[in-house]
């Protein structure tokens, strides 16, 4: 059975300050850099092809984690586009969203003016990941949140209206699998120093 592992690109300055992302092309911050440096992946995450956001930060993160990989970037990887909230502080989202009176204001049909819905984004993540769904050896996609996100959504039947998502550790990568064609999560917060078979 084919595994995916999907892992949320290094911190940058940006994760650092609180300030939400997006597609903004962030590079890594030194912190970013000095933290990837220090993991270890077993030889099955070495061994797998690897593949990568166009942003910056999670080419980046491929080549430290797997220089020899030599990732190859996927734009159905890229970030959830946070249309006119990119560059605003997490910390004032909440506001904001009930300033503009956005509704829902939670779940997969949140979108921000501008921007993509996760269930959006879970459409376009689940057809690239069906592409993957017999690849020999397994598949490293450096990715980002968001996208984990649609992931676990459609794995886990998760509405993202409560906080299953804090669950888990985003420096670790969470592996899926197909079974008869349907997505699962094989292992959430699978160790780099371990094979990403089921935990």
């Amino acid at each position: 059975m084919a595994w995916i592992a999907l892992l949320r690109h290094g911190i940058t300055e940006w994760n650092e300050r609180g300030w939400i992302q997006g597609r903004r092309d962030i590079p890594l911050s030194a912190r970013g850099v000095e933290t990837l440096k220090q993991a270890r992946p077993a030889p099955a995450f070495l061994s797998a092809q690897w593949m990568c956001s166009p942003l910056q930060r999670a080419t980046q993160t491929a080549a430290i984690l797997n220089p020899h990989a030599r990732a190859q970037t996927e734009d159905a990887l890229i970030e959830t586009d946070w249309g006119e909230f990119e560059g605003i502080r997490r910390d004032r989202l909440e506001a904001r969203i009930r300033e503009l009176g956005i509704t829902p204001p939670r779940g997969l049909d949140f979108a921000p003016p501008g921007g993509e819905s996760p269930r959006a984004v879970r459409r376009r993540m689940l057809r690239w990941l069906q592409t993957r769904a017999d690849a020999p050896g397994g598949t490293v996609a450096v990715t980002h949140k968001g996208v984990i996100r649609s992931a676990l959504s459609a794995a886990c039947d998760w509405d993202m209206r409560e906080d299953f998502h804090r669950k888990a550790d985003w420096s670790l990568p969470h592996v899926f699998c197909f079974s008869r064609g349907a997505l699962q999560l094989a292992r959430l917060n699978c160790p780099w120093d371990e094979p990403p078979g089921p935990g």
